[in-house]
């Protein structure tokens, strides 16, 4: 998941290709709503109701059905009724200028001379529109907690 948020939210702030991209933006939600499968069969740890904890927070909630809809054909649990709802594109073209104290301090920006970034959203039930990126960031968010709190903690 966090590998995957890598490539969605790339350093040099270029996306490369699209399909490339969405293909990997659906992974990663496809990714983090899965965890939970995982944390379930690990007997590494003690059992605790994984399922009820993730069906409480809602950014998982929405990462459930944007995962959800973006693999089967048909779903039927839906929480949230989240949904890809459209993007937009940037082109990127020219040079990024670096400053000089930029060189100096070693801080070097790490730009190509070009390249396109993809803004996604989801919607909600109610129109709620979100960036997708940042509901990804706020799915990591919320998985790191539901880690500390529950996995870690075990005796």
């Amino acid at each position: 998941m966090k590998r995957l948020m890598f490539k969605i939210d790339p350093p040099s702030g270029f996306h490369g290709e699209q399909k490339e991209y969405e293909d990997n933006l659906w992974y990663f939600f496809q990714s983090a709503w899965h965890l939970k499968d995982w944390i379930k069969v690990d007997r590494t740890i003690q059992t605790f109701d994984i399922e009820k904890i993730v069906n409480s927070v809602r950014s998982l909630r929405l990462c459930a059905d944007v995962a959800n809809r973006t693999k089967h054909l048909e779903i039927s649990n839906i929480r949230e009724d989240a949904r890809p709802a459209g993007n937009d594109v940037t082109i990127h073209i020219g040079v990024t200028l670096v400053t000089k104290q930029e060189i100096d301090s070693g801080k070097i920006p790490i730009r190509k001379s070009g390249g396109n970034t993809y803004k996604y959203y989801i919607n909600d039930r109610s129109g709620n529109k979100y960036p997708a990126i940042e509901l990804a960031k706020q799915i990591i968010k919320d998985w790191d907690d539901i880690i500390e709190n529950y996995v870690r903690q075990q005796p």
